[in-house]
């Protein structure tokens, strides 16, 4: 994720080729995809405490003040992303199957009727 005042127009955008041919089905597919994981949000709602933390120590320096930084706390949880999926995987099982194909009526062609 960006925030607000790290997004840049595409024209500043350097070497960015405007001539790129994309197959249809991928283009349908890949706006499908956005279209549903698109909702509404500001980025502008959003704010960066570890850019706002910077800027206040520069002022201060600005000001002459002595900057005392406060260490910052490191997370002690490590995350097992392969047990994550297991997990994720577990609690999920049998929710959104797809429904096996029906067997046709009709019968096979070696089929005797009668």
């Amino acid at each position: 994720m960006h925030y607000a005042n790290e997004m840049r127009p595409v024209e500043n955008v350097p070497n960015l080729s405007s001539t790129i041919s994309v197959d249809s089905n991928q283009l349908k597919l890949a706006l499908q995809i956005v279209k549903g994981m698109t909702g509404t949000s500001d980025l502008k709602s959003y704010s960066n405490p570890e850019q706002e933390r910077l800027l206040a120590a520069i002022q201060s320096k600005i000001a002459g003040q002595n900057i005392v930084l406060k260490p910052t706390q490191e997370s002690e949880v490590v995350v097992d992303l392969l047990e994550a999926l297991r997990e994720s995987v577990r609690m999920n099982k049998g929710k959104n199957k797809v429904a096996a194909p029906k067997e046709s009526k009709r019968g096979t062609p070696n089929e005797k009727l009668g």
